[in-house]
């Protein structure tokens, strides 16, 4: 049965977020921005138009390209050029791609076979993992320390994320305004933290993305010079905590890169389970 591409419209989002939730764990950068912006594209820089690969009315991928140039998709690698195709008749240009690494590694195959001259900034194979979350778990607590940030806090956590956006290498995707719009935003959903000694912040975390019963963390970071403290545990303790009482989730998602060995040793620390693997590639 041929694989065709429509765009999913509102008659069509349930049908999108059954598939997507399906997938969870690789599609939450699909579902928390199809909830918060819609399936067309509108002034919000990560705003897109979501389209879906259907075949004998079944969704069997799905996928879009955002305001900045950012491919996310979710799908079997054997719809890689289908989808890079689709991407051609957008009035943006491709600078990136995010997604479960099977996908994701082919679509960028593709598209540097036709685009060589594309010399990406930063290219990770990150390792996925999970944590499943119970409410008698003894592993999680909360700490004096740690609050949730609002958007008075937004000038402290700015100079941390630019930091961590520099450590990683990761492009910055807005000004400083559209960034704290983003900041306002996660404030308002309850999704960052932010872990102070004498009135300083020191460590943040947040959720990128959150379904009805998952959410995926992002910038999970500390000063550089006081680290090896417990300052990064002791926040993603009261972070998974909260994820459980205020937000319901009964799963959390994060990544790290392959070579991020101290990431990697803290989240296995706290019991986070490896998964897979997924890209970010960006230019």
């Amino acid at each position: 049965m041929k694989v065709k591409i429509e765009r999913v419209t509102k008659s069509t989002l349930n049908k999108t977020f059954d598939y997507l939730n399906q997938h969870e764990e690789t599609s939450q950068f699909l579902i928390g921005n199809l909830k918060s912006f819609g399936p067309d594209m509108i002034d919000h820089q990560y705003s897109g138009n979501f389209k879906m690969l259907v075949s004998n009315n079944r969704i069997e991928g799905v996928f879009y390209l955002n305001k900045v140039g950012t491919l996310i998709a979710q799908a079997s690698k054997d719809h890689a050029r289908l989808i890079l195709e689709s991407c051609k008749e957008e009035d943006v240009l491709v600078k990136g791609f995010i997604g479960s690494w099977d996908i994701i590694s082919e679509i960028y195959e593709y598209y540097r076979k036709e685009n060589p001259q594309f010399n990406p900034g930063y290219k990770s194979k990150e390792i996925l993992y999970k944590y499943i979350l119970k409410r008698n778990d003894s592993t999680l607590c909360y700490d004096d320390r740690v609050k949730l940030l609002t958007n008075n806090d937004f000038e402290k956590w700015y100079p941390l994320h630019l930091d961590y956006m520099q450590e990683l290498k990761l492009p910055e995707t807005g000004t400083k305004e559209e960034v704290r719009k983003n900041f306002q935003i996660g404030a308002r959903e309850k999704i960052r933290w932010g872990l102070f000694k004498d009135n300083q912040l020191i460590a943040i975390a947040a959720l990128n993305s959150t379904s009805e019963k998952t959410g995926q963390v992002g910038g999970v970071f500390t000063k550089s010079k006081l680290r090896q403290k417990g300052y990064g545990k002791a926040i993603c303790l009261h972070m998974l905590k909260d994820c459980i009482e205020i937000h319901g989730h009964t799963k959390n998602i994060l990544f790290t890169g392959e070579e991020d060995i101290p990431a990697q040793k803290l989240y296995e620390s706290i019991g986070y389970e490896r998964i897979g693997f997924f890209a970010l590639i960006f230019s």
